[in-house]
């Protein structure tokens, strides 16, 4: 009976670590750039209310981390900037992940890696890049002169003057 009071302890307490250590999420990331462009992407962390956001950070994870998930590094040629950001709006924190070169390839395929006080993780993420688009007005319909029809030739029997009628 004793074992079994000790084994139910230890999955209570397994259970509470492990749901501290999740306390902490990386969502969807939003690319508000475009090829040719400096890269601005915002992704979202998921984090209950009592976590102190305050001791995470985030960045382009380690050679070592993108080869355990069969990545290269070297894909990613610019510097990257990670920073952590509370939304301003309500919409909750977020990581700004920031470059000041360009991008000019379509396919962006990185490693994220958060630490924070009680845990470290990461995310793969492939972002796909747009070209630019250009908000050109459609032309505007040119005036066309007013066609009228042409009046009709006179038949040869129009010489005739037609009767009076009584």
């Amino acid at each position: 009976m004793k074992l079994q009071n000790g084994s139910t302890f230890l999955a209570v307490c397994f259970l509470a670590y492990s749901q501290s250590a999740l306390s902490l999420g990386l969502g969807d990331a939003r690319v508000q750039s475009f090829i040719g462009q400096p890269l601005e992407m915002r992704i979202d962390l998921l984090a209950a209310p009592a976590d102190d956001l305050g001791s995470v950070t985030a960045r382009l994870a380690s050679a070592e981390d993108f080869a355990m998930i069969g990545a290269s590094r070297e894909a990613t040629s610019i510097p990257l900037s990670f920073s952590v950001r509370e939304g301003e709006d309500g919409s909750g924190p977020y990581i700004l992940v920031t470059s000041r070169l360009a991008l000019n390839d379509p396919v962006l395929r990185l490693v994220v890696e958060v630490n924070w006080s009680s845990g470290r993780l990461l995310r793969e993420y492939t972002v796909f890049l747009d070209p630019p688009t250009v908000a050109a007005r459609a032309p505007e319909p040119q005036p066309q002169a007013e066609s009228r029809p042409a009046p009709a030739a006179p038949s040869p029997d129009s010489d005739v003057a037609p009767e009076p009628s009584r």
